[in-house]
């Protein structure tokens, strides 16, 4: 029995992601992209926050953020909270 294994370049770093068994880890990947405490983030907001306790918090206000791999890479809550909370965007 042959298995065919299916992959997706991720656009930001050109690592070709194993997909066979659904899009669950390219999701996982992505959202490394864009989560602060990532090791992949290269976002502008990435200064701004900290790793907590298995959270993300500010360190601006100390509030916490849970990120969610499966929907992280459109998530925009941090760069959300700081224009709303802190009148900080990526212009600044």
């Amino acid at each position: 029995m042959n298995i065919t294994k299916n992959y997706i370049t991720c656009k930001i770093c050109k690592k070709e992601i194993n997909v066979t068994n659904g899009a669950s880890n390219f999701n996982r990947h992505l959202s490394t992209h864009y989560n602060p405490i990532g090791k992949n983030c290269t976002q502008w907001y990435k200064k701004y926050f900290k790793r907590g306790l298995g959270v993300c918090v500010c360190v601006l206000c100390g509030e916490e953020f849970y990120h969610d791999d499966y929907y992280g890479f459109v998530d925009n809550q941090y760069s959300k909270h700081l224009q709303e909370v802190h009148n900080i965007n990526q212009s600044n």
